[in-house]
């Protein structure tokens, strides 16, 4: 997807990837088709790991959306040793 500078909770700058991504679970319970989809993207540094993240994660069942959460993520601060 490219790359960005992004900013940590302490201030402190990293060079990332941003990666797109698709996670999809399916669970068969008596018969109930649940099925959980998370979209979203990844910044990650080679100094840090991930350092942001931003997610939809949506429920169904039987194919009907029956939830959605947003989700995001930021890298508070790092220890290096």
């Amino acid at each position: 997807m490219g790359f960005d500078e992004v900013e940590a909770g302490d201030g402190e700058s990293y060079f990332c990837a941003k990666v797109r991504y698709r996670v999809e679970d399916e669970i068969t319970r008596d018969g109930t088709k649940i099925t959980i989809t998370s979209t979203g993207h990844s910044w990650v540094s080679a100094d840090a790991g991930v350092v942001k993240e931003e997610d939809i994660t949506r429920t169904y069942v039987d194919d009907n959306l029956v939830g959605e959460e947003t989700r995001k993520l930021l890298l508070k601060s790092i220890e290096k040793g």
